[in-house]
């Protein structure tokens, strides 16, 4: 499984990409795996509490979790996890 980090992500973590094997189980199994890697700053970025925090977007192979299962979003081997911080425009 490949994890890529972008924008204020890629500064938190100090890395654009990181490879996870074996792969968790599941996005929330991920997410607090790398949350004890990279440290509080990384925590409060992905977590508010224990739900997926509204301050990222994490996408599982082009998919917003947010409609395929949030934290319990089932992942594999194969799959590429990308965290990106919200973005605005106008």
């Amino acid at each position: 499984m490949i994890v890529r980090h972008f924008a204020t992500i890629r500064d938190l973590t100090g890395e654009s990409e990181r490879r996870v094997e074996p792969a968790p189980a599941t996005l929330a199994e991920l997410l607090e795996s790398l949350a004890r890697t990279y440290g509080g700053g990384f925590r409060g970025a992905v977590f508010d509490g224990a739900a997926l925090s509204a301050a990222v977007m994490v996408l599982v192979n082009g998919h917003n979790v947010r409609f395929t299962g949030g934290l319990e979003t089932p992942l594999g081997g194969d799959d590429e996890v990308s965290l990106f911080p919200p973005v605005g425009g106008g």
